[in-house]
């Protein structure tokens, strides 16, 4: 192989890792309810905590759970 092909598959190889590193970042999402009193959000939308909300339960990300001041549910994170 001559030298320049060799230098495009380096850096076809390396272009490849870091794609397919940065997809592998996932975003964590959780479920809340948008109920007016509601205060955490859910790992699953089965959670008996959400048996009584008054409003919709959503799927959104953890980071928009947090950004609406939201906490962990006591059920659904057991320490």
């Amino acid at each position: 192989m001559n030298t320049k092909i060799k230098q495009t598959l380096k850096l076809l190889l390396v272009v490849t890792l870091l794609v397919s590193l940065t997809g592998a970042a996932q975003v964590a999402n959780v479920y809340i309810c948008t109920g007016r009193y509601a205060k955490v959000y859910h790992s699953s939308k089965n959670c008996k905590g959400l048996d009584n909300c008054k409003g919709e339960v959503k799927l959104v990300s953890l980071e928009t759970a947090k950004q609406q001041g939201k906490r962990a549910c006591k059920l659904c994170y057991k320490k």
